[in-house]
């Protein structure tokens, strides 16, 4: 009797056994499997040159979006790429090295994207094969750049002229396109604006192409601003009012909800008596930038607020700030969907 007990526990283990190992077998079966998958919106950018006399570019510029990649991969190959993609682990953000993919010569040039992207290396150790993208084809345009002298003009944060800037030298030496009629740029700041009226400062010329790529001049030049700044009367301001600029995408989807309104009341600033009047008058004496990544979080958020004095009087340095920007504390509420109209009754 024990002789078949023994016999019928071990014709069970192996009928376990079997299943188990069946079991294993289906599973790892199912996670072989290959899957497509979309992903969308990552990124190629064409990497800086080294090279002074070349100009590289996509027709929108130096970045090109790819609406979406389909990938192919094996299921549990899927899991962990898509895991990271909602943890933001993985950068699908591609350099395109122009010399690399046989594009030195001027003129334009065809990019087959599924290829480049591909041989990434990026993408290697998740084993993933792309099986298509859009747009499938890209065209790169290499433009030799000529040396021209130019002229620095100086510009503050807004973009308006600083009509009274001088600048030594006058004119620098770089590498531009052959029909390049525009200057060199110097950007400052409202500090730096103060600064120049009371000493010469430093700068780095530079100038942008079509696109937004950037190239710095290897001259550092002098800005000196005339109108030394005179000691201006300090005033408080007590019922100073932010404006809360939203973008487009969030505008009717997210209303602001101000934490901390009764901390940015209050501003003490450096102005001229006219220059004050002006800045009181406007309809709102800062500005808080809400941006679109702003609208992911439910929790309360600071931002540095931007202080709205008028223009003119920033560059004639009759206004500026005391101490520090204030910190605005806000949340974004999500609004609720707006009804559909009711259907019009018929006659």
């Amino acid at each position: 009797m024990e002789r078949l007990n023994m016999a019928g526990r071990n014709k069970v283990g192996k009928i376990l056994a079997v299943i188990f190992i069946t079991g294993l077998i289906w599973v790892w079966a199912d996670l072989a499997k290959t899957e497509e998958f979309p992903v969308t919106n990552a990124v190629i950018r064409i990497a800086e040159s080294t090279d002074p006399n070349t100009w590289v570019s996509f027709e929108s510029g130096a970045t090109v979006t790819i609406q979406e990649i389909v990938f192919k991969a094996a299921v549990a190959k899927r899991t962990t790429v898509e895991s990271k993609l909602s943890e933001g682990s993985l950068d699908l953000d591609f350099l395109l090295y122009p010399a690399q993919q046989g594009m030195d010569e001027p003129g334009k040039h065809n990019l087959d994207v599924v290829a480049f992207l591909q041989a990434s290396a990026k993408l290697k150790p998740f084993g993933l094969t792309v099986q298509s993208c859009e747009p499938k084809t890209l065209v790169v345009n290499v433009t030799t750049l000529v040396k021209k002298t130019i002229k620095v003009e100086c510009f503050d944060t807004e973009g308006e002229a600083i009509a009274d800037a001088q600048v030594n030298p006058a004119n620098v030496e770089m590498y531009v396109p052959g029909d390049w009629l525009r200057g060199a740029e110097v950007q400052l700041s409202p500090f730096e604006i103060r600064e120049a009226r009371l000493a010469p400062i430093g700068k780095v010329p530079y100038v942008k192409f079509p696109g937004g790529q950037m190239r710095k001049s290897n001259t550092k030049v002098q800005i000196t601003l005339s109108g030394i700044e005179e000691e201006l009367p300090e005033h408080t301001i007590t019922t100073a009012t932010p404006g809360w600029v939203l973008s487009t995408s969030l505008v009717g989807e997210y209303d602001v909800d101000p934490l901390n309104m009764p901390d940015l009341a209050t501003v003490t600033i450096f102005a001229t008596p006219a220059a004050k009047l002006r800045y009181m008058n406007q309809p709102f004496q800062m500005l808080v930038y809400i941006e679109d990544e702003d609208a992911q979080t439910t929790e309360a958020q600071k931002r540095p607020v931007v202080y709205n004095f008028p223009k003119e009087f920033v560059q004639k340095g009759e206004i500026r700030l005391k101490g520090q920007p204030a910190i605005a504390e806000f949340k974004l509420v999500k609004l609720a969907p707006l009804p559909a109209p009711a259907p019009s009754g018929g006659s």
